[in-house]
Formats: C-alpha cells, sequence, structure tokens
C-alpha cells in the first residue's frame, strides 16, 4: 500500500492529480490496487482490476468509510480462476458500485490465469473514454510527390 501511496504522490507533485489518474493492476496487482480504493479511495479518472479483488477471507464483507463518485470501474476476471474466486470479483464491484464508482463487470470463462485479448481491447476502451484529450483521428496524407508503392 505505501509503494501505491508513493508513486500517486509523486505523480500528484508532478501535475497528475486523480483526476487524471488511472490504475491498472493484474491478479495480485489487482488485489492490492482494490484494497487500496477501499482503504484510501479518491476520485480517480479510471480503475482497471484484471483478476483481482479486494483482500480478505472469503465471506468476508467489507466497507468503506470515502467514495469514489464518478470513477470508471473495469472489474474482468474468469468464472474458473483458481487463485481469484469470483464471488470476491462480484463482492468489489458491488463495494465499488456503493461507494459511488461507475462499474463495469466482466466475468468470462477462459482457463487461463491471465489477460486475454478481449480485456485488452476493454482496457483501451476503458482509456479511450476517460481520456482527457483524445488524440484527433488519424486522417489520411496523400503519398509525396514522386513516391509510389511501385517504386
Amino acid at each position: 500500500m505505501e509503494a501505491i501511496d508513493a508513486r500517486l504522490h509523486e505523480l500528484a507533485a508532478a501535475g497528475l492529480g486523480p483526476d487524471l489518474t488511472v490504475l491498472i493492476g493484474f491478479s495480485q496487482g489487482a488485489c492490492l490496487l482494490a484494497e487500496h480504493l477501499v482503504r484510501a479511495p479518491r476520485g480517480y479518472r479510471g480503475v482497471v482490476l484484471l483478476t483481482g479483488g479486494y483482500l480478505g477471507p472469503e465471506g468476508e464483507a467489507k466497507s468503506a468509510t470515502g467514495t469514489l463518485p464518478g470513477t470508471a470501474v473495469l472489474l474482468s476476471s474468469s468464472v474458473v480462476d483458481e487463485w481469484v474466486p469470483p464471488s470476491r470479483v462480484r463482492e468489489t464491484a458491488e463495494l465499488l458500485r456503493r461507494m459511488g464508482a461507475d462499474v463495469t463487470l466482466r466475468l468470462h470463462d477462459a482457463p487461463e490465469h491471465g489477460v486475454s485479448d478481449e480485456e485488452v481491447v476493454a482496457v483501451r476502451e476503458l482509456l479511450a473514454a476517460t481520456a482527457v484529450n483524445p488524440a484527433p483521428e488519424p486522417t489520411a496524407r496523400p503519398p509525396a510527390p514522386g513516391w509510389s508503392c511501385g517504386q
């Protein structure tokens, strides 16, 4: 938790406060990040938790004292993951919703403990949707005079 706080302080000192920050974690990183959100909530630009949920014994309900107003959160995990039970992912999604986050929960049946192509697409979509100054659409440029594909 201290490492997360330290990095967030560095980002804030560089002018990148929580409202400009998207946090991403996978597996243990997602679990630590979820726990950090519950213990020290701030209004982040976005959060991605891939195969992770808050820490604690299975079946233990958790509560939070703060809020995550408007924070876009993507939780994605496999229903057959042997490390993170889907019940914990669902509980985390529900808690973050109660905290005011805009939560998208995606459960899939991929057997591997990893990040799927579909999850990469979902992360890209969250990043695009939360971008402060989205990049302009690329425009086609004509080839330079004297150049052709056949040369």
